[in-house]
């Protein structure tokens, strides 16, 4: 063998070498795409749904509004972030941190740990401050989207009456999406201390209150619209309803359970209907019934205070 050709068997194959890191360095420039797409979107979006609010007399307002989370999610945080619905629900939030992973861009995770300020129709605003809130929200596609929210050792504040809780121990609520265009939603109070002032304080006598609520949502499709007031009159008008499943009440002694009901919103955005109700009190159980009508919320004859205003 001579040489010359021992010298070119024995050479190193550079194509061989650079071609891993080749690909290598078109993936990044791939995925960067990527994520610079999904982060445009997501902006997108969120601008789309905050000028869509504003349109229809809401608001939509932030401090500052900051994007990252490069290169596996994608992080979206808010300060003095304020969402107001022009039926008369609104939140405020200091702080908002939202992620959401690149593989699954729908399944968002929200948290604060500044508390929050909500607002309900014609009542005036309460604090909420807790070490921690988390949601999480998928599924938009699904009706109701899957929700979910938890909080715990919540602390309640406002004008007096504002609110009957004072505080509790924990607070969860969630949404899902069922079968037959129905929808289920789960509301549970742990561990709460009524407000002094209040129906419920009085009702509690400082004793712990608890409260679960299960209920199917019929018709769950037509509850959308550009605001509130909208998809709640959109749904009652075309037969939507709540069927309560289970009510769980307690505060000192007395205890209520109600199920086989149902529920809608009359023309004031007021609760409206019943439910077969179980009264247990100072040792004795009854049979009643849960009214809600005229604004107003009754158990047989003895008003409970006013009906919930949802718009």
């Amino acid at each position: 063998m001579s040489l010359s050709r021992a010298a070119s068997v024995g050479k190193p194959r550079r194509l061989g070498l650079y071609l891993p890191f080749a690909l290598l360095f078109l993936l990044i420039v791939a995925w960067s795409v990527g994520w610079l797409w999904l982060r445009g979107e997501t902006l997108r979006r969120v601008q789309d749904a905050a000028a869509g609010l504003r349109a229809h007399g809401g608001q939509a307002t932030w401090s500052t509004l900051r994007f990252g989370g490069y290169p596996f999610r994608l992080d979206l945080d808010a300060t003095d972030l304020r969402l107001a619905d022009p039926s008369g629900w609104s939140v405020a939030l200091p702080s908002l941190k939202s992620e959401a992973y690149v593989f699954a861009p729908t399944r968002w995770l929200l948290a604060t740990d500044g508390g929050l300020t909500f607002t309900r129709p014609g009542a005036p605003p309460v604090q909420i401050a807790a070490p921690l809130l988390r949601a999480s929200v998928n599924s938009w596609d699904e009706h109701p989207p899957r929700i979910s929210f938890v909080g715990d050792d919540l602390v309640f504040s406002g004008p007096a009456g504002a609110f009957p809780l004072a505080s509790a121990k924990a607070v969860q609520v969630y949404t899902r999406a069922g079968p037959d265009d129905q929808g289920a939603m789960l509301a549970e109070v742990d561990g709460g201390a009524a407000a002094a002032g209040t129906d419920l304080g009085r009702l509690a006598g400082g004793n712990p209150v608890s409260l679960r609520i299960e209920t199917i949502i019929s018709h769950a499709r037509a509850l959308q619209g550009p605001d509130w007031r909208s998809a709640a009159s959109a749904w009652s008008w075309q037969g939507g309803s709540l069927g309560l499943q289970r009510l769980s009440f307690s505060a000192g002694g007395t205890t209520l359970d109600a199920s086989a009901g149902a529920l809608t919103f009359d023309d004031q955005g007021r609760l409206s209907g019943w439910a077969n109700a179980t009264l247990s009190q100072g040792g004795k159980t009854q049979p009643a019934i849960l009214v809600f009508r005229q604004g107003g919320a009754l158990l047989g004859r003895t008003k409970l205070g006013p009906a919930l205003q949802v718009y």
